[in-house]
């Protein structure tokens, strides 16, 4: 076994016990927060893992829904979003884009997320890097095979 499937295999195992919990505590708060654009992100988050990533389609819609309407909210009461909920959202969107493959549409968020990125945390810029990094690399991969394939 490798160290990586063996890393694969422990966060896995540790996702299984840790998402169900969270799930609960974050429905738990979601009763007392109906509104809370923060809880209801965590939440949608939280239920694509436990699903094993599967329907990003409808986690995306979901988190587009979430940002849409904290923008919606900031706007009325007169209040900008802070950056660090914005940074969080547009992560997990970008995220989701890369699990159906859009790469150019993550990678548009990604840039967006780049210019604010500072107040976030070091762990979370190594992420986004990292995921501009390899996004840039599947757009160059698709434009080489398409090369290849016209000739």
């Amino acid at each position: 076994m490798t160290l990586f499937e063996e890393f694969k295999g422990k966060t896995v195992a540790f996702a299984a016990c840790v998402v169900p919990w969270c799930l609960s505590s974050l429905s738990k708060l979601l009763e007392l927060r109906k509104n809370d654009p923060k809880v209801q992100h965590n939440k949608t988050v939280a239920q694509f893992y436990h699903s094993h990533c599967t329907g990003p389609e409808e986690c995306g819609r979901s988190l587009l829904k979430i940002r849409k309407q904290a923008e919606k909210e900031s706007s009325q009461t007169g209040e900008d979003i802070d950056d660090i909920d914005t940074a969080y959202l547009l992560y997990n969107e970008s995220i989701i884009y890369f699990h159906l493959r859009q790469y150019t549409k993550a990678l548009v968020i990604l840039e967006r997320l780049f210019k604010i990125v500072e107040p976030i945390g070091k762990l979370v810029v190594n992420f986004v890097i990292v995921m501009i990094i390899i996004i840039i690399i599947h757009i160059k991969h698709g434009f080489w095979m398409a090369c290849w394939s016209l000739a």
